[in-house]
């Protein structure tokens, strides 16, 4: 009893040590959907389990900033307050947002952007941790309680008989852990396990979910192939292998039908392999009217003017959205300026993997950037995604880490006569000069 007290409180304190509390608050914050799901299974208001962890969130968060050097993110908190004053600017402009900014509950900016836990907020927990090692620490965590939250507050209804065929929103939240599952793998192949789980995760998302899930999957383990992995390796050419045999099964229709029929006998209702096998999974299930109503408000007007924040669902009677980052910000900012700002985020997605694909952590920004950005092409929408938050202040952190230490260099190079003789003499070495002839 004893022994294993001790194991437990040195379990305890090392835990203590290596999750402080910044980590704490960037793992709840970043699983709060999963753990929100998790508990929704008792018989509490999931509201009310909602507001809890986010007060807690927070909590933790204050805990640090009072406690802890480099909680108090400046350049966080002026994206959060650009981000409502963008939204607030565009009400003073346009009140006839009105209705789409607070009466719709699908994209109320309480309820979705100014809700403590969308992009700007994911930015500024990620700043706070400038230790990318131990953010790939917190990162397995968040990965394991995404994976037990989501796949358990989904699955478990199916006992009562409640269970759903088909969720989108699941579908993405399962792939999220996937990704992270597959990146653990890979940066430690001897841990097959995370490989199975990533297998598992994503087979999930497929099943009950989007089609669109799979589609940062992918992407990750492709430019992490490409980019990352040295030379070809027997993971790059299974990689190859794998991708040939997937594309041959997506075009052949009749395994497909086989596929899916064999689904159906064990009881599985997939909407994805029902899209595969009809030979709809294409099927731009509307986009194209969406995209068709928005380049058509884009043509009307100049270059330089945008509709502002929520364009996109004024203009399209307060019932859709653009479906597109780049028509949503092409719309919000106008054509000019938002090419501006597309084109300054592919230069700093591109520096970012052109000066860091051989850092150690550069897999975490790999796999947030891959989730976000391919589910900002298909759905949801930039203002609310936390992974591009996320990904965009790691890669901050990344490019001001070279900065730093080339700042150390030059101050090293610079440093005074009277400082290196003042250094030398608290080592014990004391300079004599010798008379110039």
């Amino acid at each position: 009893m004893e022994h294993a007290l001790e194991r437990f409180i040195r379990i305890w304190q090392d835990c203590t040590k290596r999750y402080r509390y910044k980590d704490i608050a960037i793992i709840l914050f970043f699983s709060k959907v999963a753990l929100t799901n998790l508990f929704g299974l008792v018989p509490i208001s999931k509201s009310l389990i909602a507001f809890g962890l986010l007060g807690v969130i927070y909590l933790f968060l204050g805990l640090s900033i009072l406690n802890e050097r480099g909680s108090l993110r400046i350049d966080g908190i002026i994206v959060i307050g650009l981000t409502a004053g963008i939204f607030f600017g565009t009400l003073k402009i346009h009140p006839e947002y009105r209705g789409v900014f607070f009466d719709n509950p699908q994209w109320a900016i309480w309820g979705n952007v100014l809700n403590f836990v969308s992009a700007p907020f994911a930015y500024y927990f990620i700043r706070c941790q400038k230790n990318l090692k131990q953010l790939e620490y917190d990162f397995k965590i968040i990965a394991w309680i995404n994976f037990i939250g989501n796949s358990w507050g989904f699955l478990r209804p199916a006992q009562q008989e409640t269970a759903e065929e088909y969720n989108m929103l699941f579908g993405y939240q399962i792939a999220f852990p996937a990704i992270l599952f597959l990146m653990f793998y890979l940066n430690d192949r001897k841990k097959t396990g995370y490989l199975y789980l990533s297998g598992l995760s994503i087979a999930l998302g497929v099943f009950f979910g989007s089609r669109g899930c799979v589609l940062g999957y992918l992407c990750f383990l492709v430019i992490y192939m490409l980019i990352v992995e040295p030379g070809m390796s027997r993971y790059k050419l299974a990689t190859i292998i794998i991708g040939c045999l997937g594309a041959l099964v997506i075009t052949s229709k009749g395994i497909l039908r086989w596929i899916y029929n064999t689904a159906v006998i064990f009881g599985i209702e997939s909407r994805t392999l029902l899209k595969l096998a009809e030979g709809e999974i294409a099927d731009a299930t509307g986009r194209d009217r969406i995209y068709g109503i928005l380049e058509k408000a884009l043509s009307r007007h100049s270059i330089f003017t945008g509709h502002g924040a929520y364009g996109d669902r004024y203009l399209l009677n307060e019932q859709y959205y653009s479906h597109n980052v780049v028509y949503e910000i092409l719309i919000t900012f106008g054509l000019l300026l938002g090419s501006v700002l597309l084109a300054a985020l592919a230069v700093f997605i591109a520096r970012v993997f052109v000066k860091h694909r051989k850092h150690p952590q550069f897999p975490i920004f790999l796999a947030l950037i891959s989730f976000s950005i391919c589910r900002l092409m298909f759905s949801y929408s930039f203002w609310y995604e936390p992974l591009l938050g996320g990904a965009i202040g790691i890669g901050v952190t990344m490019l001001q880490s070279k900065k730093s230490k080339l700042k150390d260099c030059s101050y090293q190079i610079e440093m005074s006569d009277e400082d290196v003789d003042l250094l030398l003499d608290l080592l014990g070495e004391k300079i004599v000069d010798e008379p110039v002839e």
